[in-house]
């Protein structure tokens, strides 16, 4: 299954990510990680008490389908070797417990015949008649959407970081915005001309597009920030409107529009990554950026008139 989130760990980024999900899946000792440092690569990375071996595998960096396929290929067929040869050392650390299915846990899965090369060696396990290996044994290739409820977890306790997908403004969409809300516009370009000194009509309209987008851009992230985690929307929501209603201090003094704006920006960026460090910086740079561009269009963050524009 295709999922973006997780494509920049490394494979001890993500074996670290997966054994955090493991350990809020399996309470009390539920869950049993084995360490390969001292004659211990037995296959797997650990095992849980009702009968599931799990490994991991991330690829340095995105790779396509085919070679995606092949080495996670390779590592079902390098781990599930070991998993059978290495039976004197794993009936020792299994003890009564029999393993009914061997997970390989990766950030990405998307091929078929990965399915049936895993199917097919699931076969050879059986075959096997191992002593620490249940009857219907198989073999599952697990992604991200296997952990949903523990990737919840993991965020709101601060193990890990509340990843958003970066959302992609088409210029069309920027432009249909600017059509629907001419007002905005208007407090918009007259706001850039403050702050930046322009007067020229093209670049202040380039600079409002820009603005334009990074507002679409943000509420499409609330968006989808509020499926993915409420507790996370509901406390930058109130972060929000604290702030803005502070914002009459801004430009109530006698300071460069420039200064207020920049100010502001970093100001809000930081208090984001301050209140909310379970989200992703990238996300908090990108709301900072779309909580003002609605601020500049809906008045509360507001500077002195500019000049008139050339034309």
């Amino acid at each position: 299954m295709r999922n973006q989130l997780y494509l920049t760990d490394d494979g001890n980024q993500w074996e670290r990510r997966v054994n955090s999900w493991l350990h809020l899946r399996y309470r009390g000792g539920q869950y049993e990680e084995v360490p390969a440092e001292h004659k211990g690569d037995f296959g797997i990375e650990g095992f849980s008490r009702d009968g599931i071996a799990y490994q991991c595998y991330a690829p340095r960096g995105p790779l396509k389908v085919k070679e995606l396929y092949e080495n996670q290929r390779k590592k079902i067929t390098d781990d599930i070797s070991k998993f059978v040869t290495r039976k004197v050392d794993l009936a020792k650390l299994f003890g009564k417990l029999k393993i009914g299915s061997w997970w390989l846990v990766v950030p990405e899965h998307r091929s078929a015949k990965l399915v049936q090369h895993a199917t097919e060696k699931a076969e050879l396990v059986r075959s096997k008649a191992l002593s620490y290996v249940k009857v219907g044994f198989f073999i599952h290739i697990a992604t991200p959407e296997d952990f949903a409820t523990e990737r919840q977890a993991a965020i709101v306790k601060g193990l890990e970081a509340l990843q958003l997908e970066e959302s992609e403004v088409a210029l069309a969409e920027v432009k249909d915005w600017a059509d629907k809300n001419d007002q905005f516009v208007q407090i918009l370009d007259r706001k850039i001309q403050a702050y930046s000194g322009e007067t020229r009509k093209t670049k202040i309209s380039d600079l409002r597009d820009q603005w334009i987008e990074r507002f679409i851009a943000s509420e499409n992230t609330l968006n989808k920030m509020q499926i993915a985690s409420p507790d996370i929307w509901e406390e930058f929501r109130a972060l929000k409107n604290r702030k803005e209603k502070a914002l009459f201090t801004k430009y109530s003094i006698n300071a460069a529009a420039s200064d207020v704006l920049l100010g502001t920006l970093d100001q809000l960026r930081q208090d984001i990554l301050a209140r909310l460090p379970n989200l992703d910086p990238a996300r908090a740079e990108e709301l900072s950026m779309g909580t003002v561009a609605e601020w500049l269009h809906q008045c509360p963050l507001d500077f002195p008139d500019g000049t008139k524009t050339e034309q």
